[in-house]
């Protein structure tokens, strides 16, 4: 089974959100069936790229710095 990696949804992402745009591009310039093709396919990455983001788990984000321990209140 292959592990989650951030780096390959993004491109999942990319590839997916880039086919979906041509598609659409050419259903609009009337090669519809090239374009329902290439669109269906980017949804299918952009849906597959999703999923393997939300596998790859959360952002562990920079550490935070060691709590500094309590100073007596003065007497």
């Amino acid at each position: 089974m292959m592990k989650a990696d951030a780096n390959v949804s993004l491109r999942f992402l990319l590839g997916g959100a880039t086919l979906l745009v041509v598609g659409i591009a050419l259903s609009a310039t009337g090669e519809a069936m090239f374009g329902s093709l290439a669109s269906v396919v980017g949804v299918a990455l952009l849906i597959s790229g999703l999923h393997t983001f939300g596998r790859a788990g959360p952002d562990t984000g920079p550490s935070a710095p060691p709590a500094e321990p309590p100073t007596p209140p003065p007497a």
